[in-house]
């Protein structure tokens, strides 16, 4: 018989994300968004067959297969909830606070233009830390995938519940935090760099100051931006990366050089402050520990149990635990 932990645990995400569905919506009716629902049709369609293949999965007794394709279609369905939440904190339309994010960073030592032109004057690093910056949504997509099909169903849902945490406290953080990024705020441009990409420090502007300056500014996905500066997201996304990919021996060193270079990347190449950064990385701590409070309270209890007592472990061929009791012959 199946243990009943994955099957609390994928009950609990999708109330998870069925109240951040309802709390966006209040948001965006307390704030001067309007959303084209039209253009995120064919985005929310288009996930509907992982969740028929999930129960497919499930009625075929393929547990992991389908808490995987599970997980995996809620991850991409917690994207336009959390996307829509940002537009709605941007839009309260707060003074900007890059001058006061700045300030923060001259506080704990951090010279942003000494970086820029360290990573600027060497172009493999710089070309190395883009890629990374587009790791974000590809780790968050597979890593809970990769951890259900290993049998850690739990661990999998808690990494998309903290991923949904991290964002919601994001977007109510900026609301009195709204920035335009550090290359604006230094007057650098695309032109005065040699190595570094800057698309992503410009290309979000025009969402951010349409949300900010039109009364009756409407979202599509069409022409959608992240457009949070404090705290950074990919800095907390790179951190619950990590967090997920942590009991794997086989993934952790690797998750870890990426997410740091993922983290550095988002201040060379998507204009936040270092401090933008630490405010991620500490929202997604916090976010992980509530997290591992709904979801993984059996690991607290298994380590109290003494080692004789506890099941038998196994290796996935990822190197991931896998717990016997629920393997299939």
């Amino acid at each position: 018989m199946r243990p009943k932990e994955p099957d609390s645990a994928r009950r609990r995400l999708f109330a998870a994300l069925a109240l951040n569905y309802a709390l966006t919506l209040l948001a965006l009716a307390a704030s001067n968004v309007s959303v084209d629902y039209r253009s995120f049709i064919a985005f929310t369609l288009c996930i509907m067959p992982f969740l028929a293949l999930s129960a497919f999965a499930h009625w075929r007794e393929a547990p992991r297969l389908g808490d995987a394709l599970a997980v995996f279609a809620v991850g991409l369905l917690a994207m336009s909830p959390t996307l829509a939440l940002t537009y709605a904190a941007i839009g309260a339309a707060q003074p900007l606070a890059d001058a006061t994010l700045a300030r923060w960073d001259a506080a704990i030592g951090f010279n942003w233009r000494a970086f820029i032109a360290f990573v600027d004057s060497r172009p493999w690093l710089a070309e190395s830390l883009r890629y990374s910056y587009s790791a974000f949504s590809p780790q968050m997509l597979l890593i809970p995938v990769c951890l259900a099909l290993a049998g850690q169903t739990p661990r999998a849902c808690a990494l998309v519940f903290a991923f949904m945490v991290l964002c919601a406290s994001a977007s109510l953080v900026s609301v009195w935090f709204p920035a335009t990024g550090a290359y604006a705020t230094y007057g650098v441009g695309h032109a005065d760099m040699k190595s570094i990409n800057t698309w992503y420090s410009f290309a979000f502007l025009d969402q951010f100051n349409g949300v900010r300056n039109d009364p009756t500014f409407v979202l599509s996905l069409n022409h959608a931006a992240g457009i949070l500066t404090f705290p950074s997201v990919h800095a907390g996304v790179a951190a619950l990366c990590v967090w997920g990919a942590w009991r794997s021996p086989t993934f952790r060193w690797p998750a870890l050089a990426l997410n740091v270079a993922m983290a550095a990347a988002a201040v060379s190449h998507a204009s936040h402050y270092a401090v933008d950064v630490i405010a991620g990385v500490t929202l997604a701590a916090c976010s992980a520990v509530i997290a591992k409070r709904l979801f993984l309270r059996s690991e607290a209890s298994d380590r109290a149990i003494p080692a004789a007592a506890q099941p038998s472990l196994a290796r996935s061929p990822a190197g991931l635990p896998v717990d016997r009791r629920v393997q299939r012959a």
